[in-house]
């Protein structure tokens, strides 16, 4: 069995903890729509399938019309619900295009700094 040098296993860590960490987002958001995340994130939004939430609908509008409020009967709430497209891309692109991305950076920088010494 070959030995993983320290790099290598730092990239395994950060790389599932990231993916551990959206997986997180992604479902809290789902279940707990609007979340303190969404809210925060406004970009998080287009990671899922939005569906028309009819229940939150129908009580919106009862409640507006109990309360004497103008509500249009046009509006409807939507829902965030699961993407696999989305999923995937929130939790393995950014990995996939982080690692290499980092990997050139350090490259570039070591290839200029190597020019200087020379």
């Amino acid at each position: 069995m070959t030995k993983l040098n320290g790099w290598v296993r730092l990239r395994i860590v950060m790389s599932t903890v990231w993916i551990a960490l959206a997986t997180f987002v992604y479902v809290n958001e789902i279940i707990n729509h609007p979340s303190f995340v969404g809210s925060q994130v406004p970009t998080l939004h287009g990671y899922f399938h939005w569906v028309d939430d009819l229940n939150a609908t129908t009580k919106a509008h009862a409640e507006a019309k109990a309360r004497g409020r103008d509500f249009s009967e046009r509006y409807v709430f939507q829902r965030p619900t699961f993407s696999p497209l989305g999923y995937a891309a929130l939790a393995f692109l950014p990995v996939l295009i982080g690692w290499p991305g980092t990997y050139t950076i350090v490259w570039a920088f070591r290839w200029v700094s190597q020019g200087f010494r020379t």
